[in-house]
């Protein structure tokens, strides 16, 4: 077998093995699906559906955040979001506020997947990767011990009957 024939069978096998492993990844992920912005009617029937769950502070909050969001993933197709490129990214710019903002994210992404069947787990980069901050507990920041002089004192007065 000469050369030539030789090079011209391995690129059409090469092209065959391109050809099916495109459709292997087509087949893996499925039809392709449209993309999903963080759009005006998208916000607005995600606070509808929150209104009647939420306090009125938490439901304006969730509107405020959710227009910064919508600032920060200007044309991001949140089935393809990036967490560290397009939400760790601008969370990490902010001098404070981040545990609401994350919430509020977290909050939207599974509304998405769960009431409106738009996401498939998949496609959720907040989903079991992006944590809620909790706050420290108060007994981590003033002791909850009451000093044993205290404690006697009080003993002392109680079994005289006071």
């Amino acid at each position: 077998m000469g050369t030539r024939v030789f090079e011209r069978l391995l690129r059409e096998l090469e092209g065959r093995i391109v050809e099916r492993l495109d459709a292997l990844r087509r087949e893996i992920r499925g039809p392709e699906r449209p993309p999903i912005h963080l759009d005006e009617p998208l916000v607005k029937a995600f606070l509808r559906w929150s209104k009647a769950r939420v306090g009125k502070k938490w439901h304006a909050d969730q509107r405020r955040y959710l227009g910064w969001w919508a600032d920060q993933l200007a044309g991001v197709n949140l089935r393809a979001a990036d967490l560290a490129q397009d939400i760790l990214a601008p969370l990490d710019k902010l001098d404070g506020g981040r545990t609401p903002r994350i919430a509020v994210l977290k909050r939207f992404y599974s509304w998405l997947r769960t009431e409106r069947h738009l996401l498939k787990p998949q496609e959720d980069p907040t989903l079991d990767a992006l944590k809620v901050p909790q706050s420290d507990p108060e007994q981590w920041v003033s002791p909850k011990v009451v000093p044993d002089a205290d404690f006697r004192a009080a003993l002392a007065r109680w079994a005289k009957g006071g």
